[in-house]
């Protein structure tokens, strides 16, 4: 009886080891699919992150040289300007109003020669 009862208690113990087994098994096995199935997961999810960082960047870089082109082309349209005037002092003067300033300055020409003041001339 003694031995009958080792042998049905080993052998529940081997039916319940096996059954253990199995189950951490079947979980282990699980577990990595499901871990795999995040990993991949997280790697789609970085690399559509990258693309439609690629797109924006890309964007960002359209916009900010079309704003340097439109800077570049103010600084040359004030530079031009800047250049004119230094060149050309009087050009925004009407031809009544040079040959008016050209009748000041003759007049005051005049006076310094005939006061002898050359320095003011």
């Amino acid at each position: 009886v003694h031995c009958a009862a080792r042998i049905v208690g080993r052998f529940g113990r081997r039916v319940a080891q096996r059954r253990a087994s199995n189950l951490l098994t079947a979980w282990c096995r699980l577990r990595i699919h499901l871990i795999r199935k995040k990993r991949m997961m997280l790697a789609a999810s970085k690399i559509q992150a990258c693309a439609r960082m690629k797109t924006q960047r890309d964007k960002f870089k359209a916009v900010i040289s079309s704003v340097i082109r439109f800077q570049s082309h103010a600084r040359r349209q004030q530079a031009v300007r800047r250049v004119k005037k230094i060149r050309d002092p009087f050009g925004d003067m009407t031809f009544k109003e040079l040959e008016h300033l050209h009748a000041e300055e003759c007049k005051k020409l005049d006076e310094a020669v005939s006061t002898k003041k050359y320095d003011l001339a």
